[in-house]
């Protein structure tokens, strides 16, 4: 490392052992919230919050943007397509194994994306979920605009594209992206609100 001489060089340097303390008031009163939900979650609803919750962790802010897409993703249950667009896959399928310039192993590779056709695609199915969040915005955003925001920010980190999205670009969403994935209803009846999660981490 060079440095100029003039003005002369001051390094400085220090040690710290920080220590959070948590107001046990708000704690309790959060922890007796969460009770009086009597959550049941299910295996996929378990996996997202304790997705949400780990994401709060992260020292890398992509790091804490993907597990937050992981946990909204991890709620997706797609939904069949159309029996028109059914039918078209279909036939794609039948096509492609009736194929005899392609190899086997090749067959099975394309019938196998060729069947996830039936049901609708992530992005298809997070803007229907995020469409049950009403009339919210989450950065100046309708949810459903706000999620295909953020998937594809996701699909450009994951997939290597170049020009990669900014630290900046990625810290300035995750914010809403917090509260977002806070809102999203995890079951019809009885669900856990991830709001109590959020109290209980901001306790």
């Amino acid at each position: 490392m060079i440095f100029e001489n003039e003005p002369p060089m001051k390094f400085v340097s220090f040690h710290a052992n920080p220590t959070v303390i948590k107001n046990k008031e708000r704690f309790i009163q959060a922890v007796g919230l969460a009770l009086n939900h009597n959550p049941i979650l299910s295996d996929r609803e378990r996996l997202a919050f304790d997705l949400f919750g780990t994401s709060f962790f992260q020292k890398s802010v992509d790091a804490h943007f993907l597990m937050l897409m992981m946990a909204a993703e991890t709620l997706l249950d797609p939904a069949l397509r159309s029996q028109l667009v059914r039918d078209h896959v279909e036939k794609l399928i039948s096509l492609t194994r009736e194929s005899s310039t392609l190899s086997q192993s090749e067959k099975d590779s394309l019938i196998g994306s060729l069947q996830f056709l039936y049901k609708d695609s992530i992005g298809q199915a997070g803007q229907k979920l995020a469409k049950r969040l009403g009339n919210r915005k989450y950065a100046g955003q309708k949810p459903s605009q706000f999620f295909t925001r953020c998937y594809d920010l996701r699909s450009k980190l994951v997939h290597g594209h170049i020009p990669r999205p900014t630290r900046d670009e990625i810290a300035d969403i995750c914010a809403s992206l917090e509260l977002f994935v806070g809102d999203l209803p995890a079951k019809d009846r009885g669900r856990f609100s991830s709001k109590v999660l959020l109290t209980l981490l901001a306790s």
